[in-house]
């Protein structure tokens, strides 16, 4: 009987520390590695084992699985939300604004989303900035708007990382944290829980510009519930995250949206260059006008309706599926997650 770490909740990069624990591990209590299944979301952990399993001369293998919990429990409670509120949401019609953006911790890729939006479309955006603990997967979360404290602290996290851009260092310069946190004038929820939605914040806007967990250089491979929410909720979507972020919600079965924003940042591995051509394709949306944005929008009517629909009622019970099978090769001494290749099709 194999031995299950169960990472499904993460990312987790498997770092050489991570790595000798293990190790050290199976030598204290006489495990064998290949006894051991390693869970988590981040499709790159096959591969990192393999470069420290090599540098460390430790002759050994390990199996890894891929589990999503937060995309699972992420649609079991789409399942709660009414027909008619999903209709509102992905119905394509004159919306006060344009774009939305919720972000939780001030990361510095996250910062310059916000600062670009405020930039070119400050009337056109609903966004915001919190410092809470819980992640950013709803309005519950992004409405525990920062306190004056928090200000501070915010800006001066920012202003340590405009340095990764230098050619957008005066975006950060100019950021209104102030402004922003108080633009999403909603009242900080009790008990606030990560797998509960407003879906009023999607009858008002009309796309995603999505700030991810993480955005690496290729040592992360992996998309959370931030870029799920808006294809379920009718929008179409542009993320700032780890590269293969679309090709990898397209193996999931979604579809992406070309036809509005250019996609070719997903095929580029280093993050700084990436981050640049999704800060110019917001600028270049910003500048389309209504007639324009809101033809584009009629034409991909059909996609927002498939994407919303499968995220409802078709995925959920399909990854599951896949899930269990996944599982019960691992347990009859199945090879598990080699690479990206492994996952679906769904």
């Amino acid at each position: 009987m194999p031995h299950f770490l169960d990472y499904s909740g993460e990312g987790i990069v498997l770092r050489p520390s991570v790595f000798h624990r293990l190790m050290d591990w199976c030598a204290k209590y006489d495990v064998e590695p290949e006894k051991i299944v390693y869970f988590s979301q981040n499709l790159e952990n096959p591969r990192h084992f393999d470069e420290w399993r090599k540098t460390s001369m430790v002759n050994a293998k390990m199996r890894f699985g891929f589990a999503h919990m937060f995309l699972d429990r992420t649609l079991e409670a789409a399942e709660k939300i009414s027909s008619e509120d999903f209709k509102d949401c992905v119905k394509v019609k004159q919306k006060p604004y344009r774009f939305l953006s919720l972000n939780n911790a001030p990361r510095f890729h996250r910062a310059l989303l916000l600062a670009q939006l405020q930039k070119v479309a400050p009337l056109g955006s609903m966004m915001s900035l919190s410092l809470s603990k819980y992640s950013q997967l709803n309005r519950y979360n992004a409405t525990v708007i920062t306190l004056a404290k928090g200000y501070e602290k915010s800006i001066d996290a920012l202003q340590r990382e405009k340095s990764f851009l230098d050619n957008h260092s005066n975006l950060i310069e100019n950021f209104d944290i102030e402004r922003i946190a108080k633009s999403c004038n909603l009242e900080p929820i009790e008990n606030p829980s990560p797998f509960k939605f407003d879906e009023d914040l999607y009858k008002q806007t009309m796309v995603s510009v999505v700030g991810e967990s993480e955005i690496s250089s290729g040592a992360v491979s992996r998309f959370t519930e931030k870029s799920i929410k808006p294809a379920l909720f009718g929008h179409p979507f542009i993320i700032a995250g780890n590269p293969g972020v679309l090709d990898l919600l397209r193996r999931f079965g979604l579809q992406t949206f070309p036809e509005l924003f250019d996609e070719e940042y997903d095929d580029v591995l280093d993050w700084r260059v990436r981050i640049e051509k999704v800060l110019d394709s917001i600028s270049r949306v910003s500048k389309i006008s209504d007639s324009e944005f809101y033809g584009i929008m009629e034409d991909i009517q059909d996609k927002i309706l498939f994407n919303s629909n499968y995220l409802r009622y078709e995925l959920r019970p399909k990854y599951l599926s896949w899930l269990i099978d996944h599982i019960s090769d691992v347990l009859e001494g199945g090879e598990g997650l080699r690479n990206v290749n492994d996952i679906g099709p769904f």
